[in-house]
């Protein structure tokens, strides 16, 4: 990464929240955008080059989830994650299989929280490429092709962790 600090963006639908988050991540090593509409929040992708988006899932015009979803076609290496209150088993359904979230997390959660899990993902992120590297400088089949199976390898590497936490924060949601 060329860059000073990772770029991340907040998008929920009240100000106070995003204002909080801008507030709170201040001493963090990020630089910080903010967003108040799923709109507004893809004009910034736009126009920077954000590592990570945290969105809240309830919010007009386009949910969270459908805003995830946007970015992940639009800008695939950007990290996905959502930051909700409602937690329905619909909601995470649609963070996994549509946004392919990389995180479902509820609120509250301590800024220190989503700075850890926002830097974890960056750093796997960074892993990943790592390999991708490696691999491409490795021998490839006749084809000239990287094998199936470590193509496969690698989308298992990404849906382990996004299964693993949804059902992380279910049984939390199902213990209330």
């Amino acid at each position: 990464m060329n860059k000073l600090q990772p770029e991340i963006l907040f998008v929920d639908d009240q100000p106070e929240v995003t204002s909080a988050l801008e507030l709170a991540f201040r001493k963090q090593p990020f630089e910080v955008f903010t967003a108040n509409s799923a709109q507004h929040g893809l004009e910034i992708l736009a126009r920077k080059s954000i590592d990570a988006v945290i969105t809240d899932e309830q919010m007009p015009v386009m949910s969270g989830s459908q805003f995830l979803s946007i970015v992940r076609k639009q800008y695939p290496e950007t990290i996905r994650m959502i930051l909700s209150g409602q937690a329905s088993f619909n909601a995470t359904l649609a963070a996994i299989n549509d946004a392919q979230a990389h995180r479902f997390l509820l609120k509250p959660c301590a800024p220190k929280d989503i700075a850890l899990s926002i830097a974890q993902a960056i750093d796997d992120r960074e892993a990943k490429f790592r390999r991708g590297a490696e691999r491409r400088d490795e021998p490839t089949g006749a084809s000239g092709q990287v094998p199936q199976a470590e193509v496969q390898s690698l989308a298992a590497d990404g849906l382990i962790p996004i299964v693993a936490g949804c059902l992380r924060e279910l049984e939390v949601d199902a213990g209330d």
